[in-house]
């Protein structure tokens, strides 16, 4: 983006090459160009590009909010380079983010989403939270069917640190493995809280697989898996779960 000062996705302005179209990236904050304003998808607006890059090498920031849609047709990233920070948030009952390869939040760099009021962001690959040393990914998923979707297994902390905070009826589905600290040198946490917040697993869960890895639930949360769940993996790692309520 080049930041024009408008919030409109479709505002060709705002972009140094013009509005991307399905087989253009979308690179949201570059150092490069250091924008001042950031896109908005919202109602009625429907957008497809072919990779997506909140937080390149600079600050970067995306909403999508009552109903809009955007779909990346191959990966996302959310914090990428080192010095890179992506801020994402998706709000609204029929609102969605579609990444049909892998969703990565905090590749070297530091990517926040944030997930509310019943909206849906599917991953048609793996997630993956904090990848390299030194970097982070939070998610956070509030409110009642509000959606995390990956059709394989989520990584929360990779090789740097990961966090997942699941509260008040929202949702994850994973349809492989989970890993809360899963590389040594590792660090996740996953908080799930309030009743009807519920984390379906497909495979096995491993907290602490070869790093440091929290997982607590609490206030009736849930977390249902299809396989075996692994405190502590394999040696050198780290892991522990509390239960409260």
């Amino acid at each position: 983006t080049g930041g024009a000062g408008s919030t409109s996705w479709a505002d060709s302005a705002n972009w140094a090459s013009g509005t991307p179209s399905a087989g253009q990236d979308a690179r949201i904050g570059s150092s490069l160009y250091n924008p001042t304003s950031f896109p908005l998808v919202t109602s009625g607006q429907s957008f497809t590009v072919n990779d997506l890059w909140v937080g390149y090498d600079g600050i970067g920031s995306l909403s999508l909010e009552r109903g809009g849609t955007l779909t990346a047709s191959r990966l996302g990233y959310i914090g990428y380079l080192s010095g890179g920070v992506g801020l994402v948030t998706v709000d609204g009952s029929t609102t969605l983010l579609a990444i049909e390869d892998d969703l990565t939040l905090g590749y070297a760099g530091v990517g926040e989403l944030t997930i509310t009021g019943g909206a849906l962001v599917d991953s048609n690959q793996y997630g993956l939270l904090g990848v390299q040393a030194g970097s982070s990914g939070h998610i956070i998923i509030d409110g009642a069917r509000s959606q995390l979707d990956t059709a394989n297994s989520l990584s929360v902390g990779v090789g740097g640190n990961g966090i997942v905070t699941l509260t008040n009826g929202g949702l994850i589905a994973t349809g492989g493995n989970v890993f809360i600290g899963e590389n040594s040198g590792s660090h996740g946490g996953v908080s799930l809280s309030g009743t009807g917040s519920r984390w379906s697993i497909g495979g096995n869960l491993f907290v602490g697989h070869s790093g440091y890895g929290e997982l607590t639930l609490a206030n009736n949360a849930q977390m249902i898996m299809g396989g075996r769940a692994y405190i502590g993996f394999n040696a050198g790692s780290r892991g522990e779960m509390t239960v409260a309520g």
